[in-house]
């Protein structure tokens, strides 16, 4: 299985982005994530509102600005070290995904998404390598 662009890429690696580069696509960090599972785990029943999924908040962008910010990051071109190569069965599938939510239910209970693709580098860099 290819590693991630990022995790990849920081580490000097080339990888593949199967899609467009403007792609638009909505993502939640994995800092969010897990602060959204520990948040729905600990909330009271009335706090919650309902017995439904609750969506997390997530940051609209596309491939072609997650390379950018990796490049302001590390401050150097890793974006280089992608192989733009769209493959049409994953963008068919990755087509069909929000670029866009509302979670507003999340943020009453004070989740939200990364303000930026910027700091979702910033944390990998300064916890996960």
């Amino acid at each position: 299985m290819p590693e991630t662009v990022n995790r990849a890429s920081t580490r000097g690696n080339g990888a593949r982005c199967p899609v467009d580069p403007d792609t638009p696509v909505a993502l939640s960090s994995p800092r969010r994530s897990v602060e959204g599972i520990v948040v729905a785990a600990a909330v009271d029943d009335a706090t919650w509102g309902s017995r439904t999924a609750l969506t997390l908040p997530a940051l609209p962008t596309t491939p072609r600005e997650m390379a950018a910010a990796l490049d302001r990051v590390a401050g150097k071109p890793l974006s280089d070290l992608v192989d733009w190569h769209v493959d049409p069965a994953v963008e068919a599938i990755v087509g069909t995904w929000p670029a866009r939510i509302h979670a507003s239910r999340a943020e009453k209970l004070g989740l939200r998404a990364e303000a930026s693709f910027d700091d979702v580098v910033r944390e990998y860099l300064t916890r996960d390598m």
